[in-house]
């Protein structure tokens, strides 16, 4: 069996992804900021007993900027830890 579970961001916008599965709690922010294609992430699902919960959203607009909450670096083009 394989799953996959990707998520695409385009254009100015970020959209922040949450996800736990077994011990791993992984949260970051997915932004299209400043490209010219999607900033596509592939989110691991890891076989075994664990259920994996993912929470994503809201968007909103990217422009860049760095806020007091957001430690992504402005673009937020974050990748999951490698398995």
């Amino acid at each position: 069996m394989t799953i996959n579970v990707s998520i695409s961001v385009n254009g100015n916008y970020k959209c922040p992804v949450n996800y736990k599965q077994g011990d791993r709690d992984v949260s970051l922010i997915i932004s299209g900021h400043g490209l010219d294609h999607p900033n596509v992430v592939h989110i691991p699902f890891y076989h075994g007993p664990d259920v994996m919960t993912l929470e994503i959203g809201p968007e909103s607009e990217d422009n860049g900027e760095v806020s007091p909450m957001d430690d992504s670096g402005g673009g937020g083009h974050d990748t999951p830890p490698a398995h």
